[in-house]
Parts: C-alpha cells; sequence; structure tokens
C-alpha cells in the first residue's frame, strides 16, 4: 500500500506490548507512512470520512485490507465478525460502514432506506439501530420525505454514499411510484406500527406498499 491509500483494519496478528490497542477490527485507516517490510502508519478514519491525525499506530500488511479504488477489481470484504453492541457510538457505526456486504451493514442499510424515504423513524426498533439512525441523520425543518409533504430527518450525505441509499431497492421503486404522482404515508393510521420494511404509499383510492426487496403488494397488509 501507499501513502495516501485506505484499508480495512482486521485485527492485530500479535500480542500488543503493555498498550491498550489503537484499532478495532473493521475500522477504516489511512496510511500515512510506509515503512520497510510491509510495516505501515495508519490514522484512524471518522463517521465523516476525514482522517484523525492524532489517533494512528503501527499495523502489518496482513492486519489491514485495502480498500476498493475506483476503476479496481471489486475486492472480497475482509471477514470480520462484529458483535452488535447495545449502544451505538460514531466509532461502532463506522466499523459496520466499513464492512459493505455484512450481515449488520445491510440491516442498517434497510433502516436507513426507510429514514431516506419517508423522513422518520421506523418503529420497533431494537437501540442500537436507533441511536445508530440518529448519528446518521438531521433534524430539518422539514419536509424530507421524497413526496415533499411531511418529514422532519434527512440522512447525512455521507451516510447516503457509504450506505449507498440512493441504489437501495426499496427507495428506487418509492421513488418510481412518487414521480407517478403517488404520495407516501408513514404508517397505515394513527398508532400504528410503521415497519421499515415497507413503505405505504396512496393515490386517490389507490394503495400499493413498496416492500424492502423492491417487490410491490396491490394494497396495504
Amino acid at each position: 500500500m501507499k501513502i495516501g491509500e485506505r484499508g480495512v483494519f482486521v485485527g492485530y496478528s500479535g500480542p500488543s506490548l503493555n498498550a491498550p490497542p489503537v484499532f478495532s477490527p473493521g475500522a477504516v485507516v489511512s496510511v500515512c507512512r510506509v515503512y520497510a517490510e510491509g510495516i505501515y502508519r495508519c490514522r484512524a478514519i471518522s463517521l465523516s470520512g476525514q482522517e484523525l491525525t492524532n489517533i494512528t499506530d503501527m499495523v502489518l500488511a496482513e492486519e489491514i485490507v485495502p480498500l476498493k479504488a475506483a476503476g479496481d477489481e471489486p475486492r472480497k470484504a475482509p471477514k470480520v465478525e462484529l458483535a452488535l453492541e447495545a449502544t451505538a457510538t460514531p466509532e461502532s457505526v463506522d466499523r459496520i460502514l466499513a464492512l459493505p456486504g455484512s450481515k449488520h451493514f445491510n440491516d442498517l442499510r434497510d433502516r436507513a432506506a426507510y429514514v431516506h424515504v419517508v423522513g422518520g423513524h421506523p418503529s420497533h426498533l431494537r437501540t442500537f439501530f436507533t441511536q445508530a439512525l440518529v448519528l446518521l441523520s438531521d433534524i430539518t425543518n422539514g419536509p424530507t420525505a421524497l413526496d415533499g409533504r411531511s418529514g422532519v430527518l434527512k440522512m447525512k450525505a455521507c451516510a447516503v454514499e457509504r450506505l449507498r441509499l440512493n441504489q437501495h431497492p426499496m427507495v428506487l421503486k418509492a421513488r418510481e411510484y412518487v414521480s407517478d404522482g403517488w404520495l407516501i404515508r408513514a404508517s397505515r393510521g394513527p398508532n400504528e406500527r410503521r415497519p421499515y420494511t415497507k413503505v405505504f404509499l396512496l393515490r386517490g383510492a389507490e394503495r400499493v406498499a413498496v416492500q424492502i426487496d423492491g417487490s410491490v403488494l396491490t394494497d396495504w397488509p
């Protein structure tokens, strides 16, 4: 790897010498210095993609997997098992964002897609995901839903990009319906659940539900 290249830290290959670990498995890091024999000094990368110059550590070549650059052949995601923590922090969310294709990444992406479409939180989420969505979104004066009628939450630009929300099948299909005159409803009615797996839309007397995989139900279940 070269200076300025980024990668995913997969874990220290040996015990540290009486020093606490600087990077956690799944963290995105940037190479800031190259030594001989496959040894790098790396900087931590924040949730917004900024280099943290005050957080660095020595990393061996086998402890880091380079991120795919534009035009490169796709690389396999590092096999890093992450436990879902009780509380979401910028660091724990960043570790998930660094592992596209992992279960936790896909789970977070699906829930964030709902917010991106509706402009509000789904209901009955695990605490971690509720907190993660708070970290990844901003409160605005609204409206933020795709139909421009409701919603006060807007996903941060870095979250939209890293979670590829504009390519999510539910977002694509909901946007298609909105462009055809359909209106978004957060739920089927007052005090009803707001499942992240469905977006409810109506046009006159017609009702459809766009599901998480982009499929469409011709009525509200």
